[in-house]
């Protein structure tokens, strides 16, 4: 559902809830119950929405500012059959003045309406519907761009995705999504009601009768027929008398005439102890952005200071974190009934290269609304006083990408007019909190880190870094990713939830891993034991392939993957199971050597599955 929360968009909502020393995400501010839970759903909330965004990629320039939601939109269908349900994306000027935007579809089966208009502040909602004319059963992706002349983040993009089943030969229950989760907050309001699509995936009529097994679970309406039509089930949470905690319940549809009477959706609610507890304190601060400038390789600038006060009831226990190596703040946290306390801010722009920096402090108190506070920092390059004492110097100038990603070390700093002529400099990519670094352009290129680089004419290198999203995966790093490539995030997948595995073999672990743009991308696996006799493999088509893979040292290997391979699970072979016989039915025709390194005694053998559109369609009420 489309939902602001103290006028912040869900993805702002839930990126203030995350912890800026190890990246988790929490319940509330201050609240580290189920941290790793929380971190997993998180995460795939946030796909699709690159973070932080480029200032460079912005092509407006206004005072308006393009406000928008949902940034995913998710539609499952038949082939042949019925559209699903339209949703709507809201869209507002978030700013100042008047937004005038445009809104188009990249694909032709993805249509909206209306495509223009025009915000003063008020919401405008642009209906998108789904035509399947043409299309066979398959996955598709689309995204809707809004754009603006007026805003300063034009443009913006909705990713959606499209999810056609094959049709079935027999009356079929078909639905969607598989599971519901609510939160709420114990003794407020009850959360915003979610919809259910339900619909016939084969032919004839189906009647179905939808239930609850839970009293504070309602579904409306609680029968309904289809020959193909979506009917959509409305889904209510009555949080009265609930106290905080963790609910379960289960929507229960069946259908006589179905061949897969009855099927079942998970409801979860998570009720959350009230956070007004007494007087409601408010986080007060001045000023609401802050501004450096310094000369590169010379001194730090003027420190600034941030006045943090509570504005509100009570008292305030506020904290405040920086997202960039190079911003400093002295004290990081501290308590206010009313009065001023000043944070210190310093930058250091050791290892900063001339350009521009951008970075964001946040202020955050139990109880209170997330404040933040924006930060630029301009380093200026040195000036050429003509004379000819720095003639002969050279200049090395670095720049990390996007903005507040990463930071470069240098292993011998810069004098004031430069470098002398063969000098020797290793640079080091440093990536921040939450990002990898994935290779050198400009006057270097590869992956090496560190670059050893010999000055011998005036150079400029750039590191590159790609926000990567693992935070509860520590044995899986990513080592390369394509230019194209925005966002690579790798999370925790329920063996158990993927329905199937190759003959012979049984499935260990699991990890879903979802790249955000087109390229390929290489992971790389640590701790394995005995990596020489790790095979690597993929399903394509419903048959077992190999696939390439490096093996470093004895307890690493890496995989280099197209953007689509989605899923990756361990699995081991079984007591007893011939694997030459079984990789030599498969493949026919293989490598020998490959099969030696295969069969060996005790190996375990990492599978790419192309196994999410399986997961996905097992989710969205497809029929495998």
């Amino acid at each position: 559902s489309d939902w602001m929360l103290d006028g912040n968009t869900p993805v702002d909502h839930l990126l203030s809830l995350q912890d800026s020393d190890d990246g988790h995400f929490q319940f509330e501010d201050g609240d580290d119950r189920g941290e790793i839970w929380n971190t997993a759903y998180a995460i795939p909330a946030l796909l699709g929405t690159p973070y932080p965004v480029s200032a460079t990629s912005s092509v407006g320039g206004g005072e308006a500012s393009i406000g928008y939601g949902p940034s995913r939109l998710e539609f499952v269908a038949t082939a042949g059959g019925e559209p699903p349900l339209d949703r709507t994306v809201v869209v507002w000027n978030d700013g100042d003045g008047v937004l005038v935007w445009e809104a188009d579809a990249d694909e032709s089966w993805l249509l909206v309406s209306p495509s223009s208009g025009s915000s003063s502040g008020e919401e405008d909602e642009i209906e998108v519907s789904v035509d399947l004319t043409g299309l066979s059963a398959g996955e598709y992706d689309a995204i809707i761009t809004i754009s603006s002349t007026d805003a300063d983040n034009s443009p913006v993009e909705v990713y959606v995705s499209l999810e056609v089943c094959p049709a079935e030969d027999d009356v079929y229950i078909a639905f969607s999504p598989e599971e519901l989760r609510f939160t709420a907050e114990e003794g407020g309001a009850d959360p915003d009601d979610k919809v259910v699509e339900v619909w016939n995936g084969g032919p004839g009529l189906m009647d179905v009768e939808i239930e609850s097994d839970k009293d504070w679970l309602d579904v409306s309406p609680d029968e309904a027929s289809s020959s193909g039509e979506h009917i959509a089930i409305a889904v209510s949470v009555d949080v009265d008398d609930l106290d905080a905690d963790d609910y379960q319940a289960t929507i229960i549809i069946t259908s006589d005439e179905a061949d897969n009477n009855p099927v079942e959706i998970d409801v979860s609610l998570e009720i959350e102890e009230s956070a007004s507890q007494g007087d409601d304190p408010e986080i007060g601060f001045s000023p609401d952005e802050l501004e450096f400038e310094a000369v590169e390789g010379g001194d730090d600038p003027d420190e600034g200071a941030l006045e943090i006060w509570n504005d509100g009831d009570g008292e305030l226990e506020w904290a405040v974190t920086a997202n960039v190596d190079w911003l400093k703040l002295s004290p990081d946290e501290g308590t206010s009934t009313g009065e001023e306390d000043e944070v210190e801010v310093t930058v250091d722009i050791d290892d900063l290269s001339a350009g521009e920096y951008t970075a964001r402090i946040t202020i955050t108190a139990l109880g209170a609304t997330t404040q933040r506070v924006d930060v630029t920092l301009t380093v200026e390059e040195v000036e050429d006083d003509g004379g000819s004492e720095g003639d002969n110097l050279l200049i090395l100038r670095t720049l990390a990408l996007p903005a507040g990603a990463g930071t470069i070390t240098r292993s011998i700093p810069p004098g004031l007019q430069g470098y002398d002529n063969g000098t020797v400099v290793e640079l080091t990519a440093v990536p921040a909190q939450g990002y990898a670094f994935t290779g050198w352009a400009g006057d270097a290129s590869g992956t090496d880190n560190p670059l050893s680089v010999t000055v011998n004419s005036d150079l400029n290198i750039t590191a590159y870094f790609v926000r990567f999203n693992a935070v509860a995966v520590p044995e899986v790093s990513l080592t390369y990713a394509s230019p194209q490539i925005a966002v690579v995030t790798v999370i925790p997948y329920p063996v158990q939830s993927i329905p199937s595995s190759p003959r012979g073999f049984s499935l260990v672990k699991a990890y879903v891993v979802d790249p955000q743009g087109t390229g390929s991308f290489t992971l790389r696996f640590d701790g394995l034991t005995d990596a020489q006799n790790v095979g690597v493999f993929k399903v394509v088509s419903g048959a077992w392939m190999q696939v390439p893979r490096a093996v470093i040292g004895t307890t690493a290997l890496e995989v280099t993957l197209p953007a689509q391979d989605p899923v990756i699970a361990l699995a081991r072979a079984g007591s007893g199971f011939n694997i030459m016989g079984q990789l030599q039915g498969l493949f026919g025709e293989i490598d020998i050597l490959t099969l030696a390194i295969i069969g060996a005694a005790a190996f375990v053998v990492i599978m790419i599955i192309i196994a999410l559109v399986v997961v996905r369609r097992r989710g969205r009420g497809c029929y495998y």
